[in-house]
């Protein structure tokens, strides 16, 4: 089609992103293919033939993954009390709304509470965390 004059940066994110997912072998990686008239990617079905996660195993592995996050903010907290959100979200790798209920959860269990507003104020972590890490 001669609309592209080199290979975009698009594909190296394709292809990386396909390395960093489960059950990736090299086998699995996108095809490209073109011709004067079309383009087209395919990707292979890598949960094929793959015994699938049990329900159990899959939320036993989210809730590590968010064991993981909370550490994360505490530690950033213990860190720099007057942290902000956003700031949390970059540190910790996940959206302000994640931030934001993980933030719930560490207050209903009484791990860290907010001195002051939102403007000003400052986190103080209560107890039941070793933040020594």
């Amino acid at each position: 089609m001669d609309f592209m004059e080199r290979r975009g940066s698009g594909f190296r994110k394709i292809l990386d992103a396909v390395k960093f997912a489960p059950n990736y072998t090299e086998e699995n990686l996108p095809v490209f293919n073109s011709n004067p008239y079309s383009f087209s990617v395919t990707f292979k079905n890598m949960n094929y033939g793959v015994e699938p996660i049990s329900e159990d195993n899959s939320q036993k592995t989210r809730e590590k993954t968010r064991e993981k996050t909370r550490d994360k903010i505490i530690k950033a907290i213990a860190q720099n009390a007057t942290v902000t959100t956003a700031e949390l979200a970059d540190i910790v790798g996940i959206s302000d709304k994640g931030v934001e209920w993980q933030i719930k959860q560490l207050k209903a269990k009484g791990i860290i509470r907010r001195v002051a507003g939102a403007n000003g104020g400052h986190w103080e972590i209560v107890a039941g965390e070793d933040n020594s890490n």
